[in-house]
């Protein structure tokens, strides 16, 4: 049940367990790690969301479909292995669902998710060349300085041109090749 269960999820990017909540994927934005040499990709999240869930006919259909059953059996089964489940969300290890994560009751009845994997640690990193960080440049801290002192920025001989343009057109290519390698790998 459990692998159906991951399969749906990754598929449709939605999974409704009655009595539980809902499971959704959402995708995060690559970020830039906090040296700013390291471009993290993007990330697809699980999310649960404890709420009133309902699971759709689409969703029995496939479950059927996947355990070679009819939908009558497959509901039935599924309702018993919710009920099953939300007992041991209950109980003191909770329970956990293969491939998503673990669900462990907190002390006031909510609740509590972890994820199975951190998909951090499943995609590559991508470092910068060397001499390439992404950081504020210096232009902008140097010309505040120089209007507080009441001159200008070319009098003060610290203005710099606008030549940071070819940095956000590499960060722009390599997001674009990791996103490339990330569809087709």
């Amino acid at each position: 049940m459990q692998q159906n269960l991951y399969k749906y999820l990754v598929l449709y990017r939605r999974l409704s367990i009655p009595e539980l909540g809902n499971f959704i994927i959402e995708p995060s934005p690559a970020t830039i790690d906090s040296s700013g040499k390291l471009i993290l990709p993007p990330l697809p999240v699980i999310q649960f969301r404890q709420e009133t869930a309902l699971a759709d006919k689409n969703f029995y259909h496939f479950l059927a479909d996947e355990m070679g059953v009819d939908e009558v059996e497959a509901i039935k089964q599924f309702r018993d292995f919710s009920h099953t489940l939300k007992t041991a969300a209950s109980g003191d290890d909770g329970a956990s669902l293969q491939g998503i994560g673990r669900l462990k009751a907190t002390k006031t009845g909510a609740l509590s998710f972890s994820p199975a994997v951190d998909v951090q640690d499943l995609l590559p990193k991508i470092a910068l060349p060397d001499g390439i960080a992404f950081h504020q440049p210096e232009k902008i801290t140097e010309t505040k300085e120089a209007m507080r002192a009441g001159t200008s920025a070319e009098e003060n001989g610290t203005y710099q041109s606008d030549s940071y343009w070819w940095i956000y057109a590499v960060i722009l290519l390599l997001a674009g090749i990791s996103a490339i390698l990330y569809y087709y790998a």
